[in-house]
């Protein structure tokens, strides 16, 4: 839970600092580019680890693994705090003042249904890519891939990422937001249907094919989320900016891990295959309900 509320904060912190670094230099219209780019390189640093830790793991034991963690975190806080200044004119403001300031940041993101829509549905859209990589050790291992392959699978998933983080700026100009969301859910029923498809024939090749579509459709869900950001960042002021994004991460790692702590429950009453099934069908319900509430939201303040 530590860990899931550090990385919602430092996201919300990164994302808004890029922005209002590139409000700073004029520069905003680059905005979807450059989040792209900062995705590529966290995407291409976490591969590059996983590699890394494929091969220290069973030589070294784990608190070495740990002290290397400790080590690069710090690394990069001092780089962090090398970062350019944002000029502000604001006073300096008590504990008290700044704690009221994110009292009001946090009613007003949670009263806004612009902010709501992108937060929720994209939140949805990022929570599956969590169910999909956790699932697929196991059914890579149920199906007969070679341990060989694991890794491998992995860091097709980083390297579909940060091409897609790269290429962010092309694509956003090809796609638009609308046609994104209908692949994103176009993907999470491929996806699904693939895994439980899997299971069912415990072929190992129609599941390499399987986690490399996959894998393939994690990268447009991550240009969607990129998308979700420059837009969050656009409408938001500065004194919700850093909340909205921030909300919008542990929204998605908190269905994440509602789904993932309910299907090692549902492991021990239901086969794999059904899990899938059930959780497309979830996912279906979940992506309907809030099309449907914001299509009304929409309607009433036309009306």
């Amino acid at each position: 839970m530590l860990f899931v509320l550090s990385r919602s904060l430092f996201q919300g912190i990164y994302d808004s600092y890029i922005y209002e670094f590139l409000e700073e230099k004029k520069q905003t219209d680059k905005l979807v580019k450059y989040y792209g780019i900062v995705n590529s390189y966290l995407n291409i640093g976490t591969g590059s680890a996983s590699l890394l830790c494929s091969f220290l793991y069973p030589r070294y034991a784990l608190q070495t693994l740990l002290i290397l963690e400790l080590i690069s975190t710090c690394v990069a806080l001092v780089l962090m705090s090398m970062v350019p200044n944002i000029e502000n004119h604001h006073r300096a403001k008590s504990f008290k003042e700044h704690f009221n300031e994110m009292t009001v940041s946090v009613k007003k993101t949670l009263s806004d249904k612009r902010i709501n829509h992108y937060i929720v549905m994209s939140a949805i859209f990022a929570s599956s890519t969590y169910i999909y990589i956790w699932n697929f050790q196991p059914i890579m291992k149920s199906t007969g891939v070679a341990v060989s392959l694991f890794g491998i699978m992995y860091v097709c998933n980083f390297f579909f990422r940060a091409l897609a983080g790269y290429l962010s700026g092309y694509l956003a100009r090809k796609i638009n937001y609308d046609k994104l969301a209908a692949i994103v859910i176009l993907h999470i029923c491929i996806a699904f249907c693939g895994l439980a498809f899997a299971e069912i024939y415990k072929s190992s090749y129609i599941t390499i094919i399987v986690i490399l579509l996959i894998c393939i459709g994690i990268g447009a869900q991550l240009l969607f989320h990129i998308l979700t950001i420059a837009s969050l960042q656009r409408i938001t002021n500065a004194n919700i900016r850093a909340t909205a994004s921030s909300s919008y991460n542990l929204v998605g790692q908190g269905i994440a891990g509602i789904m993932l702590s309910s299907f090692k429950f549902l492991a021990t009453k239901m086969t794999f295959t059904q899990i899938y099934l059930l959780y497309l069908g979830l996912y279906i319900i979940m992506i309907s309900v809030v099309y449907l509430w914001h299509k009304t939201s929409l309607h009433k303040e036309i009306s």
